[in-house]
């Protein structure tokens, strides 16, 4: 597998392990190329220079809203987003922001890789949630 990763961690977990680094190493344990960025300004350099095959970013517990036009800067490459908690509020605020799809963590190496491929297997996004068109909600009436 030579598939290109781009591993963003927003978390920031101070003194604790880097999870970028986790979640990296048991990528790149599982055959796939990773790039790391520590925030998404350095994660938009990095895009800059190459694209990659899929974005993995680590939330950690932080909500999806804080970031939600920030995540449009990944230019519409496959994102996955791992939270350290299977909290349904939090699943769905960041499916809702624009993830692909989400992680709670911890994960196995070989779940990990088998969900970051079928995601990147998926289309890119074409359009931004926000702008997406939802069907227009009318009452039958009978005549």
């Amino acid at each position: 597998m030579n598939a290109l990763v781009l591993v963003v961690d927003i978390a920031g977990s101070p003194g604790g392990p880097a999870a970028e680094t986790d979640i990296g190493e048991q990528l790149a344990a599982c055959g796939f190329h990773v790039r790391a960025a520590r925030d998404f300004e350095s994660a938009a350099a990095l895009l800059h220079r190459q694209r990659p095959d899929g974005v993995v970013v680590y939330a950690g517990s932080r909500r999806a809203r804080e970031y939600e036009d920030v995540l449009w800067t990944m230019e519409g490459a496959p994102l996955a987003v791992a939270i350290d908690t299977n909290d349904a509020d939090l699943v769905i605020g960041w499916l809702e922001a624009g993830a692909d799809t989400v992680l709670a963590c911890p994960l196995s190496k070989r779940e990990l890789a088998a969900r970051v491929n079928a995601v990147m297997g998926r289309p890119a996004r074409a359009i931004r949630p926000s702008a997406r068109v939802r069907p227009a909600r009318t009452a039958a009436r009978a005549g």
